[in-house]
């Protein structure tokens, strides 16, 4: 689970020693491409550390522009979403911290998203606000939803559709007595008598 999130500059990350304590620390780390990572000083184990490298940009610029520019995109907030995710699934309270290079857009917008999208609290109650670079907001609604829809569709979710499994079921376990106009009667077996499970919400 996330505890709480927060967003920091590159400066306060370097400057601070994480200490051990019963929550565990979890770090989203955001610098400038040709740049050197953060160096990170304290207890946070390196799963729990996601090192990305991107500009603070919108990716329009760099289609418009020949400048040397990287922005944020797919790869990296499905990155992002992949990794929050798995904290937000963990047994163990995390307290996730989100920097970049200024600790002012980057930051802000992915602490934002965890925020608004998983309902996690901020760290402190009267959080500043940051300037939130909308591209970065754009790409990890997307991302997000199109994992959303593909998990919908994946036979191994625990969380599928019950009436889809109880109508596969009758499917899969019946036979069939094929009549002379190429016409086929079925005979169901005890899937038959299932009861659907969506009775009480057709009002059957």
């Amino acid at each position: 689970m996330i505890k709480t999130v927060d967003f920091w500059s590159r400066h306060q990350v370097e400057h601070y020693n994480f200490p051990i304590i019963e929550n565990n620390w979890a770090l989203i780390s955001i610098t400038d491409p040709s740049t050197e990572s953060a160096k990170i000083i304290g207890s946070i184990e390196r799963k729990n550390i996601l090192q990305l490298q991107f500009h603070d940009i919108d990716g329009n610029y760099t289609r418009n522009h020949d400048y040397d520019y990287m922005a944020m995109n797919s790869e990296k907030g499905q990155s992002i979403r992949n990794f929050v995710h798995e904290l937000y699934d963990a047994e163990e309270p995390y307290n996730l911290i989100v920097h970049c290079e200024a600790g002012i857009s980057r930051s802000y917008t992915v602490a934002k998203w965890v925020h608004d999208e998983y309902f996690i609290p901020w760290a402190e109650p009267d959080m500043r606000e940051g300037i939130e670079n909308t591209w970065i907001t754009g790409i990890l609604n997307e991302v997000n939803a199109i994992t959303k829809e593909t998990s919908m569709f994946n036979d191994d979710n625990p969380n599928d559709d019950p009436y889809d499994e109880w109508v596969d079921g009758i499917w899969d376990e019946r036979d069939f007595d094929w009549g002379p106009e190429g016409e086929f009667n079925h005979y169901y077996n005890d899937y038959a008598d299932m009861p659907d499970p969506f009775d009480e919400v057709k009002g059957g």
